[in-house]
């Protein structure tokens, strides 16, 4: 899940950065099933430029 504050920090980088954010779709991606060994990395998300 990506939280507010967080697709607000991207929008401003991006804005920043001369994109416009309505250009860009996050998408969350489902963390991988926890092990005893390995922990889940959490928080992951893919970026795609729409235009």
């Amino acid at each position: 899940m990506i939280s507010d504050s967080e697709i607000e920090d991207f929008d401003a980088a991006i804005a920043k950065a001369g994109f416009n954010p309505n250009d860009f779709a996050l998408t969350p991606l489902e963390d991988p099933p926890a092990t005893p060994a390995v922990e889940a990395v959490t928080g992951t998300v893919t970026v795609l430029r729409e235009s």
